[in-house]
């Protein structure tokens, strides 16, 4: 089983699983120090030392071995000298170096990092119990968009004895101690006034998304599309914090992703999305959103879900073959019901009913144009007939 031993592995481990991670990975991986294997040229035998440290051969040259796939051969590297040890051993040397260094030296060269690793094998997971009274089939949003406040609150005392507040948390402490929320004891319902049990959550809820249009310059509105560089690090901001989770349980720090959100085309007589009309985003020429990574848009119901659709198509992007009309500006068509067949490549399908799209912008460039500084500016979206 592959145990992370620092930093970078944590990171390696989370890019692998979440695409979203991979920008912040690659950063991180220029920057860190890694293991260079080094061996003799010609297989001459490193001796060890009295200090246990190994003694090079006089006039011997060290050079890189290499890792080979299929014909290829690439130049290896690793995470932590433990990996060079597994991959590599016979006699060699293992030493630190910079990762953007190694690729200075080697411009062009082809790189493979932790040959060898068993991380991504199969495994044996060793044996374990199961909760049967966890539910594992009814979503994590549905399960608590369904508590009412007792159930809440009484859960969050019990969090809150293994997650304690933050100093920074004390005003906000004390207001929930009036109503029996006390961090390290049991909920005291007796202090709350039962009657609003069932009321809370929903308007809790239309308060926090109520953020979307008041947040004080938390949200950014333009174009008809929402969306925030305030993500990842909240603070004491909990109601920014409560509009993230309610949308998506989490998000990414904008300098990894940004996540433009839009409910309904710009102006103030139109109406939310519906699948019964047609829509159109336009990029004019060279003005697709500025990333390092990839950009997206995803199509979502009223709840935030994906929408089934006839060609399992749940986003669009760069990455799929888009069409580019005339003058070089490229069009994206949200509608139900399939375009003519020349546009179905730049083809969002919508349900028929109403809807919500979000762009993801991952890695987004940090010089103009970029969406982090309003130099770039996302288009509307425009009603069609």
């Amino acid at each position: 089983m592959f145990e992370p031993e620092n930093d970078i592995e944590r990171l390696l481990m989370r890019a692998s699983a979440e695409p979203a991670e991979r920008p912040a990975f690659a950063r991180a991986l220029l920057d860190a120090e890694i293991v260079l294997v080094l061996v003799p040229e010609g297989g001459d035998p490193i001796i060890p030392g009295t200090d246990g440290n190994a003694v090079i051969p006089e006039g011997a040259k060290m050079v890189l071995p290499s890792a080979t796939r299929g014909e290829e051969r690439l130049i290896p590297f690793f995470t932590a000298r433990s990996r060079a040890q597994a991959w590599y051993r016979n006699d060699h040397v293992a030493v630190p170096a910079r990762t953007r260094d190694l690729f200075a030296r080697y411009p062009g060269a082809p790189f493979v990092l932790n040959p060898g690793s068993d991380y991504g094998k199969d495994y044996t997971p060793p044996p374990g119990t199961v909760d049967p009274s966890i539910d594992m089939k009814t979503p994590v949003r549905d399960q608590v968009n369904s508590m009412d406040a007792v159930q809440y609150f009484t859960l969050l005392c019990e969090l809150m004895k293994t997650n304690p507040p933050n100093a920074a948390d004390a005003p906000i402490v004390a207001k929930m101690a009036k109503i029996g929320i006390v961090p390290g004891k049991d909920f005291d319902a007796s202090q709350f006034n039962a009657d609003f049990a069932k009321r809370i959550p929903q308007v809790a809820f239309d308060r926090i998304m109520l953020h979307f249009k008041f947040s004080d310059g938390d949200i950014k509105n333009i174009n008809g599309w929402g969306y925030t560089t305030k993500t990842g690090l909240y603070g004491t901001n909990y109601i920014q914090r409560a509009l993230v989770t309610a949308i998506g349980l989490g998000a990414n720090r904008p300098d990894d992703a940004i996540y433009p959100t839009s409910l309904k085309p710009v102006g103030l007589l139109h109406r939310s999305y519906m699948g019964s009309e047609n829509y159109t985003v336009t990029f004019k020429k060279g003005q697709t959103p500025p990333v390092n990574g990839f950009w997206s848009l995803t199509m979502y119901d009223a709840n935030y879900f994906f929408v089934a659709n006839p060609i399992n198509r749940y986003s669009i992007s760069a990455r799929q073959d888009l069409k580019v009309n005339a003058d070089g500006s490229t069009t994206l068509y949200i509608q139900n019901t399939p375009p003519s067949a020349d546009k179905v490549s730049n083809w969002l399908p919508a349900p028929k009913d109403k809807f919500v799209l979000m762009f993801r912008l991952y890695w987004p460039k940090t010089t103009a144009p970029t969406i982090l500084d309003g130099s770039w500016v996302i288009p509307e979206v425009k009603k069609v007939g």
